[in-house]
């Protein structure tokens, strides 16, 4: 067993300057779900990742593929495609369009958007007006990884404008070689008399029930989704969480960002809010906000 302070870093922009390239970011993001983060990612492995979240359903942490789009507006272009284009993504509800006529970039259309809105509406050919150099001009998704406890992150997970992938207790194992065949927890803001013998109890619990026989699988095997309710909200989990950083109109609706969330958590509840806390003075010392 083992019990560790909780701890919050960005990630990064999810610029990315290819397909391919985006297709990685995606497979990093979504392999905290095993915790099999260590598993070499190559443009083949994560073409087959990708393909097989989207065909399993499994499509959430494919948002985390932030794509910035810069269109160019010139007598060149099709007229009629760059209207249809502007219509499509004001009005999609995960993408963001930089109002250009409020800038002297008037030859340039700033959208920022997701693989997955891509995917799922066929428009991956726009993938041709990925970003290049930087991404100044666009409104930036930002993703974050933590490490916090379960009970922290059922709160976090409460923003349901974020794109939000976490350590699965249906599919880890802790008795395996890469968890050191322990629990790992995170200790409290406050820890309660009596805290590390709960989490000795909570162990030996899991870690007897993975060995007992069970009576719902024909082959007498327990997996770690049967017993799962045994882990106390004190049990460690990975969280990454993409979003906008500031709030985003879209007619009747708004797309809630991280400005957003620190506006919640900061004053939430002690463990919730130590972490939103360091997290948006992160923001403030690289000037997202």
């Amino acid at each position: 067993m083992r019990i560790v302070k909780p701890e919050v870093k960005i990630m990064g922009d999810g610029f990315c300057t290819n397909e391919s390239e985006t297709l990685q970011w995606i497979e990093q993001c979504a392999r905290i779900c095993y915790k099999s983060e260590k598993s070499i990612i190559t443009k083949e492995s994560a073409e087959k990742f990708v393909d097989n979240l989207y065909k399993k359903g499994h499509t959430s942490a494919i948002e985390h593929g932030t794509i910035y789009l810069t269109i160019p507006l010139t007598a060149k272009s099709d007229e009629t495609e760059m209207r249809w284009i502007i219509s499509q993504f004001k009005t999609n509800p995960y993408s963001c369009v930089v109002d250009y006529t409020s800038n002297d970039l008037k030859e340039f259309l700033y959208i920022t958007t997701d693989y997955l809105v891509l995917l799922q509406n066929n428009w991956l050919w726009m993938l041709k007006y990925m970003t290049k150099e930087n991404t100044y001009y666009h409104e930036k998704r930002i993703t974050v990884k933590f490490l916090t406890d379960i009970g922290t992150m059922t709160d976090y997970c409460r923003s349901r404008d974020m794109s939000i992938s976490c350590e699965s207790t249906i599919y880890c194992n802790y008795s395996k070689d890469k968890f050191d065949h322990e629990l790992t927890f995170i200790t409290p803001t406050y820890q309660p008399w009596g805290f590390v013998q709960d989490c000795n109890h909570c162990e030996q619990q899991y870690f007897s029930a993975l060995e007992g026989n069970s009576i719902l699988h024909t082959d007498g095997k327990i997996t770690p989704k049967d017993i799962r309710g045994c882990l106390t909200k004190y049990v460690k989990t990975e969280l990454i969480m993409t979003g906008f950083v500031h709030n985003i109109k879209k007619g009747n609706y708004t797309i809630q960002g991280w400005k957003h969330f620190f506006d919640l958590r900061d004053n939430d509840i002690p463990d919730v809010a130590r972490l939103s806390k360091d997290l948006h003075q992160q923001f403030k010392n690289c000037k997202l906000l």
